[in-house]
């Protein structure tokens, strides 16, 4: 948990955020469609090819840099969901307790081969991977922007680790996963509005140890409570993954893996979009 922290109520919402007047139909938005195009407009272009340009002008960069440059106020007090509570704290509370989050997942796997597939900026795997020690770490990212970033950051850590262009509709970029990794998403599989079966199909070839998704779920999403309408809504506008979770207990039941867990709707950074834990292992 974040400290210092505030209790919020549903109320308390709108003084945060413009979510709640746009998902009631209050302000006006533009239903996204989340193309090739949109993703790379917003990621490559904007906010990993913002931290780019800040790593080829600076040599020593710091976290709150890393916000700033993505339109976030390191010290600004944003909403943040547990479960069904909201609470608010400063987003760099937020945030670093989100990556203690995917840490407190991890170890208990005590990984030598760690792989992160919609790595980004690389910053995660890259902290993660000096954590729990790992032999060695992947990352596959979809962004030129973002792998860029990710090598940079690997030589000024000195964290080596490898990083190769990876798409989630596109299963022969799958080849790089070494057969008993500890694979992990970490909000990448929401920018695929649906994935497909060839993806996992993919991944189950490369023989997981386990696979993580810290993802959010359309379908853990409560319609017999407010937040929970609201959270499909901010799905629905923002054209975000919508079958994750039913595909994977859809592989369950044909015998092609086990889930192993299913945490649903532990945290979000972003109230509206909250990350539930699913891990599972070929069958």
């Amino acid at each position: 948990m974040p400290q210092p922290i505030t209790s919020l109520s549903l109320n308390d919402l709108p003084a945060f955020s413009s979510w709640p007047a746009i998902l009631l139909g209050v302000k006006a938005f533009p239903v996204k469609h989340r193309t090739k195009d949109e993703v790379l407009r917003e990621y490559d272009r904007e906010k990993w090819g913002k931290v780019l340009e800040l790593l080829k002008s600076q040599s020593d960069v710091e976290y709150a840099d890393f916000l700033n440059r993505q339109g976030v106020d390191p010290e600004k007090h944003i909403a943040f969901s547990v479960g069904k509570e909201l609470f608010s704290s400063p987003a760099r509370c937020v945030f670093q307790s989100y990556e203690e989050l995917l840490f407190d997942k991890l170890q208990p796997h005590a990984p030598k081969l760690l792989v992160e597939l919609g790595s980004g900026l690389g910053d995660k795997l890259l902290n993660l991977a000096a954590k729990l020690k790992v032999k060695t770490a992947l990352g596959g990212e979809f962004t030129s922007a973002g792998l860029e970033c990710a090598k940079i950051l690997s030589e000024r850590k000195k964290q080596p680790a490898t990083f190769w262009r990876f798409d989630y509709n596109d299963p022969a970029t799958l080849d790089h996963v070494p057969p008993g990794a500890l694979v992990y998403t970490s909000h990448s599989i929401e920018q695929i509005p649906i994935l497909s079966e060839a993806f996992l199909e993919g991944l189950i070839a490369r023989s997981p140890e386990t696979v993580i998704h810290f993802e959010p779920s359309f379908g853990d999403h409560q319609e017999s409570i407010l937040l929970g309408l609201m959270r499909k809504r901010y799905t629905e506008l923002n054209d975000y993954n919508r079958n994750l979770v039913e595909l994977l207990y859809s592989f369950e039941s044909k015998g092609k893996l086990q889930i192993v867990r299913h945490e649903k709707e532990i945290f979000g950074a972003n109230p509206f979009n909250p990350t539930s834990v699913i891990s599972w292992k070929p069958a």
